[in-house]
């Protein structure tokens, strides 16, 4: 068996603080810790590596993240855990109105919403584009469904939403 130390580095392993050093036999990394502890196991077949303190993430790590929008999606409702029926998003959504304080006209949004794993007997009410208009008071809405890239005929549909809303909302005032 091959065993490489790889030392004078800085190791993240998934937490914190970061380590020094670490070791592959055979294709698998076998130990991490400090330069000492590791530069003490290298003997006979073994060899050791310089990193000259250059970082190091072991492991399959996805670096394929839309940031921004993840970061602004922690201000939506979760939605992804409440699509079993049209009443269960819903709760959802006031749910999330009663424990977050919403300025005035800040657009109430939403994220996971899936109208296709409803089951089949609770979609009637879905098939309408304004379903949802009937139940959120007068508040400019917009739930984002579990594939992003559907969001682009969403966000058409949003223009009637929107148009429908003030209509409602001048009829109401009328």
């Amino acid at each position: 068996m091959m065993k490489t130390v790889y030392y004078n580095g800085r190791v993240y392993t998934g937490t914190l603080p970061l380590c020094q050093a670490f070791a592959v036999e055979d294709g698998r990394f076998v130990q991490v810790g400090s330069d000492a502890d590791l530069l003490s196991s290298v003997s006979g077949n073994a060899s050791a590596v310089d990193l000259q303190g250059r970082f190091v993430c072991a492991g399959f790590n996805d670096s394929h993240m839309h940031l921004l929008y993840y970061g602004q999606s922690l201000h939506d409702a979760q939605l992804a855990g409440h699509t079993n029926s049209l009443a269960d998003v819903l709760a959802c959504l006031k749910a999330f109105l009663h424990l977050h304080h919403m300025r005035q006209g800040q657009w109430l949004t939403g994220r996971g919403w899936n109208q296709v794993i409803i089951p089949q007997d609770k979609k009637k009410e879905t098939k309408d584009p304004c379903f949802f208009l009937s139940y959120v008071p007068l508040k400019p809405f917009f739930l984002v469904f579990v594939s992003c890239g559907f969001n682009i005929f969403r966000l058409l549909m949003l223009c009637a939403f929107c148009e429908l809303s003030q209509k409602r909302q001048k009829t109401k005032t009328a």
